[in-house]
């Protein structure tokens, strides 16, 4: 590393300064960036329904077409918005090609009373098909807000939406989503 190159970046997103160095051809700050960023892409992936293995790939994929088109981003300010769009580009891609995958499967837990795996097991077993009866685009305002915890303004710039538009979209898949809690409990339930 040159005296002039910044340091690796410790948190993310990446630093302007970081994101320049990658995009001049940097390769341990674009290790960096990268090993900073799957399990975020992990975690996005997970969060929308595919299986670790599918996940992973998908997270493989990304990866490789930022780094392909991380020379064409014109603003390394912008680079977490452009991650995060490349991301949910190869998210669709990965929908229409067909290749969705099955319900991720339920970690094991260990419990005092073995009857507690069994009702928190059906509780996220509503709850996954609840979430993955909701569109795409709720499932992903749920994920950002109440997941990773994301900010409205944070969500604002990824999503380029005003940050009411996101209030509000955030609100109605919550309602979405309760709607579909309740469909999938059954009458008299709950």
């Amino acid at each position: 590393m040159a005296l002039s190159d910044p340091p690796a970046p410790d948190g993310w997103p990446p630093t302007v300064g970081a994101v320049t160095a990658a995009q001049n051809g940097n390769d341990a700050i674009l290790t960096a960036i990268l090993a900073a960023g799957i399990p975020k892409l992990m975690a996005f992936y997970r969060g929308m329904g595919l299986r670790i293995h599918d996940a992973e790939d998908l997270a493989s994929d990304t990866c490789e077409a930022l780094v392909k088109s991380l020379a064409k981003l014109r603003d390394p300010s912008r680079f977490e918005p452009w991650f995060w769009r490349v991301a949910r580009s190869k998210f669709y891609d990965h929908l229409r090609r067909g290749r969705r995958g099955h319900r991720p499967i339920e970690r094991d837990e260990m419990h005092d009373d073995p009857s507690d795996s069994v009702v928190i097991a059906d509780e996220h077993a509503l709850t996954r098909v609840a979430f993955e009866a909701l569109a795409i685009r709720d499932r992903e305002l749920l994920w950002m807000r109440d997941v990773i915890g994301l900010e409205y303004s944070d969500m604002s710039d990824r999503l380029r939406m005003r940050q009411g538009a996101v209030r509000i979209a955030v609100m109605r898949a919550r309602q979405r989503l309760q709607g579909k809690l309740e469909e999938a409990e059954g009458p008299g339930e709950g």
